[in-house]
């Protein structure tokens, strides 16, 4: 029943558990949440506190929410387990929440906010328990946009890197794995002169593609960006092209994601394994800080500490391709 704040007065004699949210785009941690508290609590009342778009704006950005607060009421008033449903005030010198208890006065407030934690001592004069609920990050409204809008960007990326070519009935994969600045560009190009039917999905061409389109936060997040190559990698093996995949280090595990997906489309990889001269390394990688301002010779470490040259198919020496002209002489 979707009643106003002024109404829960009405609510103090019975037997009641409050939460709060957004509940925006309903999903399935929506509902196990809400099933749980009803499972726990089977003779009170569900009462839900909803957020208002203002609040919302607040603190997710202006794009949020996707529904507005009338049809989110709406909906969070159909699920079976919700009692009662209103739209939280919005107060501006109180806590929202503490304010609303203080009127409701439940026997129990279920929140996944740790926060509350410094707020039992209040909480006791009200006479309401507070009890945490497990919070599933993967199940939200974020992670859901989320999707939608990297499945549409990677539609689009595989359009434009398949452009004009033509993919063959049995796809290759070459992953190319060593360190930074050991020269795997450069044997990814040559591979790609030879056969330009190979579409080289490394990082670089992953960012160019969407620095326009998203945030530097999110291309920093390693997780995503392989997230986002498994993908590609995935779709573009689906629909028949060759691929060269350029890694600074490959664990273990992730060699094996990579092996089960060319199984799974039984195409052939080739692993090779990129190393060069540590002097000629070094030196690169001393440019690389220079012209971009990174450091990438502190990265070299990590790198060479992580990273383990077994069973690979081949091993490339690239030294001398990396020399220039008066070191070749």
């Amino acid at each position: 029943m979707i009643i106003k704040f002024k109404d829960l007065k009405n609510l103090q004699n019975k037997k009641t558990v409050y939460t709060t949210g957004c509940f925006d785009i309903l999903h399935k941690g929506h509902i196990k949440r809400l099933k749980k508290i009803k499972e726990v609590f089977p003779k009170h009342k569900l009462v839900i506190g909803l957020q208002q778009d203002k609040r919302i704006r607040e603190g997710k950005g202006f794009d949020r929410p996707i529904e507005n607060q009338d049809e989110r009421m709406e909906l969070v008033d159909s699920i079976k387990y919700v009692d009662f449903v209103f739209l939280c005030p919005l107060f501006q010198r109180k806590s929202v929440t503490l304010s609303i208890l203080e009127v409701l006065r439940p026997d129990n407030f279920i929140t996944v906010d740790k926060l509350w934690e410094k707020h039992k001592d209040k909480l006791k004069k009200t006479n309401t328990k507070l009890i945490f609920q497990r919070y599933y990050p993967y199940q939200s409204t974020t992670k859901i946009i989320d999707k939608i809008v990297t499945q549409k960007r990677l539609k689009t990326f595989i359009d434009i890197i398949s452009k004009d070519k033509n993919p063959e009935p049995n796809p290759k994969v070459i992953m190319l794995v060593g360190l930074s600045g050991a020269g795997k560009t450069t044997i990814s190009k040559t591979i790609q002169d030879q056969n330009p039917n190979y579409i080289t999905l490394n990082r670089d061409l992953i960012e160019s593609f969407f620095d326009d389109l998203i945030s530097d936060d999110f291309l920093s997040n390693n997780r995503m960006v392989g997230k986002i190559r498994r993908q590609l990698v995935n779709n573009l093996l689906q629909k028949g092209y060759s691929l060269i995949l350029d890694f600074c280090h490959v664990e273990s595990h992730i060699r094996k994601h990579y092996e089960k997906l060319c199984k799974k489309h039984k195409s052939t990889l080739l692993k090779i394994y990129v190393t060069c001269d540590e002097a000629i390394l070094m030196k690169r990688l001393n440019q690389r800080d220079t012209k971009t301002g990174k450091r990438f010779t502190k990265l070299y470490g990590f790198q060479k500490k992580i990273f383990t040259p077994d069973k690979f198919d081949f091993t490339v020496d690239t030294s001398q391709y990396l020399k220039t002209k008066e070191e070749q002489d």
